[in-house]
């Protein structure tokens, strides 16, 4: 993107004047690996991360834990945590094959349903800078 355009975060959530680029509505995306193999389990087959594009996926936490977060610590940089990811019937789209299905979508529609939408992962900012690197450990602030 051109350095001159700003897009910002959705200001009901986001209070900092916080900025996304080419992501869809927030910078970052927190997922956690037991709710992907939950899902995985629900759906009869491999769910893979890449269908539902998380910047950050959270290992050793149960499943749906990071509904339940507000802000996190990773390596040195923290998150806040601001809303449930609303998923549309992109990620019914394998990434690898170009196939699409009906599922995942309409399995989360079974357990993930909020109102009208089906949620999955948790839209986050980042709370100034911070270095992120595989295998960093999590700490729940908040």
């Amino acid at each position: 993107m051109p350095e001159d355009a700003v897009r910002l975060v959705d200001p009901d959530y986001a209070s900092h004047g916080e900025v996304v680029s080419f992501a869809d509505g927030f910078p970052y995306l927190v997922v956690s690996q037991g709710s992907l193999e939950q899902l995985s389990e629900r759906v009869g087959e491999p769910m893979s991360a890449a269908r539902f594009r998380p910047n950050l996926v959270i290992g050793g936490c149960e499943p749906g834990a990071e509904d339940g977060w507000k802000r996190v610590r990773i390596g040195g940089a923290v998150f806040s945590l601001l809303k449930p990811c609303s998923r549309c019937e992109i990620v019914t789209i394998d990434p690898e094959s170009g196939h699409a299905g009906k599922e995942p979508l309409a399995t989360l529609a079974g357990y993930r349903k909020q109102g009208k939408k089906v949620m999955f992962g948790q839209n986050a900012v980042a709370q100034g800078r911070g270095r992120v690197r595989r295998g960093d450990a999590v700490q729940v602030l908040e």
